[in-house]
């Protein structure tokens, strides 16, 4: 942020615009000053203001330290007073577990309220959730349906049909790797990849000696790795349909990444698993377990190269639109594989978007 405008927030901000407050914290936040973002979010949030309430709770919900006690009575707070963003969040943690389970009924009950507070991204997803094209279509073109629209959305959307799989097919027993096709339809490809656009940086990798994600010139493409609240309930439905085919529950899955290959990007040859020699490996696998399955998602067609490759193997595959390729890192012992030595190959004309999804051995 140029300077000469940060300023001038943070000059509305100490005169007590709370507008200004938020808008410093975040870019507090953004710049790793964490615990002045949340000095700047407490004391706007003191002011009873609803959307001061649904920033810090939603800061205290994802971001360390966590409290979430304390943040889920704010977001409470906060939808109850009018808050799309607040009930848009609820719904969110309601289908992704992040609360007491899974609550399909309850996530898709936060949906229609903030639909029906004019949120724009939950009505969006509520008319694709319940597979109405129109409406869909409707409110890309500024359409302002009724209000008891909402609710009759809630009650076509078929939870046990979005979270079914297709079924599975082995390609290889060892290591073991799996293609389910028309995982996901065209319509949900496009959803995905429109949601991942507007957060796509370059892409990094985990340093082996720290365990922190660094830049590294093993790997070109870009990466959205979405936090859980810039995920929607369509993702968490659809994490769900993952876990009902390979196994782990999704309290096990890393977040969402969308990624991102145009022409000469690619991710070099590398392992998935996170070999225990590394320190910073070591300390990621004690604390939250090591990495043993990887779930790709192609997310579009058109393009020429960008196989995924496994030298190991001397095979290569390319998916169509919605195929699902799945491979587990580990051995049936759980021990690292390393014939799941694995490239993402550079496109050679056009580019190639996949969702990736990094399972733990056990719930993070």
């Amino acid at each position: 942020m140029d300077s000469a405008l940060l300023d001038d927030i943070q000059s509305k901000a100490s005169a007590g615009d709370i507008a200004a407050q938020i808008a410093l914290a975040r870019q507090l936040g953004r710049n790793g000053q964490n615990e002045k973002a949340l000095e700047w979010l407490r004391r706007a949030a003191a002011t009873g203001n609803r959307e001061a309430k649904a920033a810090l709770g939603q800061r205290l919900l994802i971001d360390p330290p966590l409290e979430p006690a304390e943040g889920i009575r704010l977001t409470l707070e906060a939808a109850q007073e009018g808050n799309g963003d607040a009930a848009h969040l609820l719904a969110v943690l309601d289908a992704s577990g992040q609360i007491s389970g899974a609550n399909w009924p309850r996530a898709l009950r936060y949906l229609q309220r903030a639909s029906e507070l004019g949120h724009p991204s939950s009505q969006a997803e509520l008319a694709f959730l319940a597979g109405d094209d129109a409406l869909g279509e409707g409110l890309a073109h500024g359409e302002t349906p009724a209000h008891e629209t909402w609710e009759r959305l809630v009650g076509k959307v078929d939870i046990a049909a979005w979270i079914a799989p297709p079924p599975g097919r082995a390609l290889h027993r060892n290591p073991r790797i799996a293609v389910s096709e028309k995982f996901a339809s065209p319509q949900l490809c496009r959803w995905l990849i429109d949601r991942g656009r507007p957060h796509l940086r370059v892409a990094q990798i985990d340093d082996p000696m720290t365990g922190r994600p660094v830049y590294g010139q093993g790997r070109t493409n870009s990466s959205a790795e979405l936090s859980l609240a810039e995920t929607d309930v369509v993702m968490h439905l659809l994490r769900a349909r993952m876990s009902a085919l390979a196994g782990p529950p999704t309290s096990a899955m890393e977040g969402v990444a969308i990624l991102r290959y145009e022409v000469g990007q690619q991710f070099y040859r590398h392992f998935d698993f996170l070999d225990p020699s590394m320190p910073g490996y070591a300390m990621q696998i004690e604390q939250f377990g090591q990495r043993v399955l990887t779930f790709l998602i192609y997310l579009n067609e058109g393009y020429e190269g960008g196989d995924t490759e496994f030298p190991a193997l001397s095979w290569r595959f390319k998916g169509g639109l919605g195929d699902a390729l799945f491979f587990w890192n580990v051995d049936a012992a759980g021990k690292p594989d390393r014939l799941t030595l694995h490239a993402g190959s550079a496109p050679t004309r056009g580019e190639k978007w996949l969702l990736s999804q990094w399972v733990r051995g056990r719930v993070m």
